[in-house]
């Protein structure tokens, strides 16, 4: 009976699992990319966690396609 439920679970979860693929997570990407400057906005410390990662996808998603829209939004 496991046996049956896991051959039917089996391809929603190989499904799934290509979803999540492509996506880094913050701290890959700066060492990816040490032109995003992640080293000068204090990483270590917890405060302002999700502010500052706001902040370095912004300038990932502005370092591909930076459009004069998007450089302005980082100063706002």
């Amino acid at each position: 009976m496991k046996i049956a439920k896991l051959l039917i679970a089996l391809p929603s979860l190989i499904v799934l699992s290509g979803c999540f693929e492509d996506r880094r997570n913050t701290e890959q990407l700066c060492n990816d990319h040490p032109e995003l400057r992640c080293e000068k906005l204090n990483i270590n410390d917890g405060q302002c966690r999700l502010p500052r990662t706001d902040l370095i996808w912004h300038r990932f998603e502005v370092h591909k396609s930076g459009s004069d829209a998007n450089k302005i939004k980082e100063y706002a």
